[in-house]
């Protein structure tokens, strides 16, 4: 995956059910250096697309947690993901 992918994160405990409760959706900013891992942006629950979950830094997930899902309009996830990596927190 690469930054800008939309993903989600699907915790071991569901089971790989993709609309459990528990599971976050977002997007790709970057690569961890061993590459086992991702760092991550979630969107608020109910805000998909629209709100980020976090805004001062990305999450570091495991690959084993994350499958590729499309949840946001892609325009709108290439804008944040620009915001991001020019460091204008929004």
């Amino acid at each position: 995956m690469k930054p800008g992918t939309q993903i989600v994160y699907v915790p071991h405990h569901v089971n790989g059910n993709i609309f459990h409760k528990d599971c976050q959706y977002g997007f790709v900013t970057s690569i961890s250096k061993g590459g086992t891992e991702h760092f991550c942006r979630y969107w608020l629950k109910g805000e998909i697309g629209r709100k980020l979950r976090t805004v001062a830094n990305s999450e570091l997930t495991p690959n084993d947690c994350l499958q590729e899902y499309h949840s946001a309009n892609q325009k709108r996830v290439d804008e944040q993901l620009d915001i991001i990596l020019k460091g204008e927190i929004k």
